[in-house]
């Protein structure tokens, strides 16, 4: 359920049906839900999530004092 904040065609926030409100950078943003999709990665999407995995798997290690 969306919690709408102010007047009628003001912002909300959290899930109304396939539409999705939120608040960044101050300013009501709404997008709809994100699919995922049924086509095989690229090979060029798959290079970078092994870039990405072997960057998360750096990071993992450094402890916060």
């Amino acid at each position: 359920m969306g919690i709408q904040k102010s007047e009628p065609f003001g912002g909300f926030y959290k899930k109304t049906g396939p539409i999705i409100g939120r608040r960044g950078r101050g300013m009501n943003i709404i997008t709809g839900l994100h699919y995922k999709s049924n086509k095989p990665s690229t090979s060029g999407q798959l290079e970078v999530q092994d870039r990405f995995t072997l960057l998360n798997r750096f990071l993992a290690e450094i402890k916060v004092w």
